[in-house]
């Protein structure tokens, strides 16, 4: 289109006059914008796409690292009412709490946790896991994201 436009400008003129521009060039400005604007609103839309997915591939290697280190569950004969509930404590840089919780959790008669350590650069999952020797008896599963999601 430039190209036509740059051999013929009374084209261009008479083409910003049809589309009520005063001149001719200022099309090309304008289509150039939305042109822009449309590559824009498209890459954030793949950006985002990007991003959804790599949660879900995260969080499907998380939960398969995790089921691979299951520790035994509890018998069922031993269950009580307070064992149809679990609890999920997502935890991020959470280490000088993440115990204290689990402590006050397993302290209450629950026996099964959920912590899910969202990408942690302290002690949170080394804390997590001493806490699952510390309890034999309770279920406590710690999933480990690579990075902060």
């Amino acid at each position: 289109m430039i190209i036509i436009f740059s051999f013929r400008p009374d084209l261009l003129q008479s083409v910003g006059s049809f589309f009520g521009v005063a001149r001719g060039a200022d099309i090309i400005v304008y289509v150039a914008i939305i042109f822009l604007a449309y590559l824009y609103f498209g890459l954030i839309n793949q950006q985002t796409k990007y991003a959804y997915e790599l949660t879900r591939i995260v969080t499907a290697r998380s939960v398969q690292q995790a089921t691979q280190q299951l520790p035994l569950l509890p018998d069922p004969k031993d269950e009580t009412p307070k064992d149809r509930y679990a609890f999920l404590v997502r935890a991020y840089n959470e280490a000088t709490v993440i115990g204290t919780v689990i402590d006050e959790i397993v302290a209450e008669g629950f026996r099964k946790i959920v912590v899910c350590d969202d990408g942690s650069k302290d002690t949170t999952r080394q804390i997590v896991l001493d806490k699952q020797s510390a309890y034999p008896d309770a279920t406590i599963i710690c999933l480990s994201h690579a990075v902060n999601r």
